[in-house]
Parts: C-alpha cells; structure tokens; sequence
C-alpha cells in the first residue's frame, strides 16, 4: 500500500513542480522516451543478472505491491504478546557458570587494562620475552 502511495506521490510532485514552472504537460507525455528509457533499464538489467536474479527482482516488485503478511496479529497475539517471551524466560534459566572460572585476570602485554588470558606469557613483563 506505502508503494503504491509513493508511487502517487513521486509522479504528483514532479507534476506539481512542472506546472508550478507554468510547464506545458504534453511534453511530459513522450511514449518513446519511455519505452527507450524502460527498454534500456530493462534490458541492463537482464544483461547484468543471472536468470535466478532477476526472477527475485520480479518475485520482490510483486511483493511490494502486495499487502504485508505482518500486518494482521494471529487471533491468539493480541495485547497479550508477552506471555510468549514470559515463557520462553521460563523456560531458558539463567546460569552464571557460563563464565570459565579456569581464566585469571592478568594484566594485558602493552597496556594496564585487565583482560582475561591463560597463558603465563600474557602476564609477564615486556623485558622478560625474547
């Protein structure tokens, strides 16, 4: 629906513009610019993309002039929509052992800023590594 009203929108200005311009309309009204400018876009197009590409591209500008599937709710999604996530939260506990207890916080090589490393050469002194 948004593609069809910017589609009015886009040809209402620049009408608009050309007669604001006190433009005469029948020179906007040139069947064989169009079928030159079209025939070229298309054509580049069918050139410059494989068939499975330019299928999508056609599947995509149907799909733009479609209505959004997501803009209906299922019956049982209403202002209820966080009960799913509340069970979902339920469902997936929270454990704070995900950490690695083995990493040490060691102060990193070149700077002073702790970081979590394992190997002892990560802690030690910029002099002692050859």
């Amino acid at each position: 629906m948004f593609a069809i009203i910017g589609i009015i929108v886009v040809f209402g200005a620049i009408v608009g513009g050309y007669l604001m311009e006190h433009g005469n309309l029948k020179v906007l009204v040139q069947p064989a610019e169009l079928i030159i400018i079209g025939g070229a876009a298309l054509g580049t197009i069918l050139i410059a993309n494989p068939l499975a590409t330019v299928m999508r591209i056609v599947k995509g500008l149907i799909g733009v002039l479609k209505p959004s599937p997501y803009s209906t709710l299922p019956a049982n999604m209403g202002p209820q929509s966080s009960k799913p996530t509340s069970k979902i939260r339920k469902k997936v506990p929270y454990s704070p052992s995900i950490r690695s207890s083995s990493a040490t916080i060691t102060p990193c090589i070149s700077f002073a800023i702790p970081c979590a490393c394992t190997s002892p050469a990560a802690s030690a002194p910029l002099s002692s590594i050859k």
